[in-house]
């Protein structure tokens, strides 16, 4: 009996087929695609983030220097003598005392102005992307105004007085775009008991 030839198996090709090789690029190219919207999103909160806490940061350091200098105010010397949500305020500070009483030092005022290019008028004139927007002042006994804080609300700066505890609240404002173009907004308050 003949013994017939096993028939020679061609060998199985090693690799991936083209099919395959396409369904693994595609799910290659939806992973990647996941993981930078994942990173742009990522990158678009922290600098939502960061702006935000530099805004708080800006409010924060204004707010200090006025409330600093308000604490030394003589409360007669307060114009208006009753702010209520005024954006404005001048004072004189309590610098010692002589023969005659109070020595009072020169006049300091604090106010909210509209922003260079901007005009009250509901628009976005200077293009920035707020409305209205201004800036706060300090100036020293008719010197000329030094801005302290850009981008502050329209009518950002308030100052309330509480006749009844002699305290002087101060409230700022400040609001930027964000890098996807969303409103950011920070207010920052504090009260200052006058001493005189």
């Amino acid at each position: 009996m003949r013994r017939s030839r096993p028939i020679p198996r061609r060998p199985r090709p090693t690799g991936f087929t083209l099919l395959e090789l396409v369904v693994a690029l595609a799910i290659l190219l939806v992973l990647l695609g996941a993981a930078i919207q994942v990173t742009l999103q990522g990158q678009a909160g922290y600098e939502t983030d960061t702006l935000a806490l530099t805004l708080e940061g800006d409010g924060r350091r204004v707010i200090d220097q006025i409330a600093h200098e308000v604490r030394q105010a003589a409360a007669s010397t307060l114009v208006p003598a009753t702010p209520a949500a005024s954006t404005s305020l001048s004072f004189k500070m309590n610098t010692g005392y002589g023969a005659s009483g109070v020595q009072l030092g020169p006049l300091f005022a604090y106010a909210f102005a509209l922003e260079s290019g901007e005009f009250d008028n509901g628009l976005d004139d200077n293009r920035n992307g707020l409305t209205d927007e201004g800036v706060v002042t300090r100036q020293v006994a008719g010197g000329v105004p030094v801005t302290i804080a850009r981008y502050v609300r329209k009518n950002g700066l308030t100052f309330t007085w509480n006749a009844a505890t002699s305290t002087l609240q101060l409230a700022l404002v400040l609001e930027r775009l964000d890098s996807r173009g969303q409103l950011l907004s920070r207010t920052v308050k504090t009260s200052v008991k006058l001493r005189n």
